[in-house]
């Protein structure tokens, strides 16, 4: 059985489970130690994706962590979109005869409507009962993120630059120390377990590739 036999099946699903349900199939090879994810379907596209969209930091953290080898899925986690879209997802692991990924299958729930049931809910119980202590955000906040769906390879790159330097704005131009943590922050992540990981990251900062490689062993060197 190919990855694509699951396609048929899949498209049943997405009609049956409704537009509110992303439902994607990614394929996964492992090219000698480093790997490359593509998504083999779409169904009901939520997260503005395509067939030539990255692979998720989520799906790194399963490969390198081998989570696949002692569970066949993972349910309960949540996903953010590009668009800030925060969804309910569950990821079913595809092996092979050797018990080794060979590709996913994830379903992506947008709960949009259902938390506004929950805030209509809350209201009218605050006006029935004036009393009553109900602690909203909690109710309607837990949205801790576990998967980032990135549309385009150098989503990775640009979020982890965000989230170190502040701006995406001029990228080339950061110091050194500032693009040493962006790329230890993209090693610790599994980023560089991608094929052409190297080549992308120095391509987004202007770098040559062998500056990058440098940054990675000062980044294990320290990591030791």
């Amino acid at each position: 059985m190919v990855i694509t036999d699951y396609i048929p099946f899949l498209k049943f699903l997405a009609e049956y489970l409704g537009d509110s349900t992303e439902i994607i199939l990614h394929e996964i090879e492992n090219n000698n130690g480093t790997y490359t994810s593509s998504i083999k379907y779409i169904g009901n596209n939520l997260s503005n994706r395509s067939l030539n969209s990255p692979s998720t930091d989520f799906i790194l953290k399963i490969i390198h962590g081998k989570i696949y080898v002692d569970n066949d899925y993972m349910t309960n986690y949540k996903s953010k979109a590009m668009n800030g879209s925060i969804l309910n997802a569950t990821s079913f692991f595809i092996k092979d005869d050797n018990n080794q990924l060979i590709g996913m299958i994830c379903l992506n729930h947008d709960n949009t409507k259902e938390q506004e049931v929950k805030a209509a809910s809350i209201n009218l119980a605050k006006l029935l009962n004036p009393t009553m202590t109900i602690d909203q955000n909690q109710i309607l906040n837990d949205v801790s993120t576990s998967e980032n769906l990135y549309i385009h390879d150098e989503d990775a790159i640009a979020q982890a630059t965000l989230e170190i330097a502040g701006s995406l704005k001029q990228p080339k131009k950061l110091s050194k120390d500032q693009k040493l943590m962006i790329v230890k922050r993209l090693y610790n992540g599994h980023y560089f377990d991608l094929r052409d990981s190297i080549v992308k990251v120095a391509d987004y900062f202007g770098m040559a590739q062998v500056s990058i490689y440098k940054y990675i062993q000062i980044i294990k060197k320290d990591n030791e």
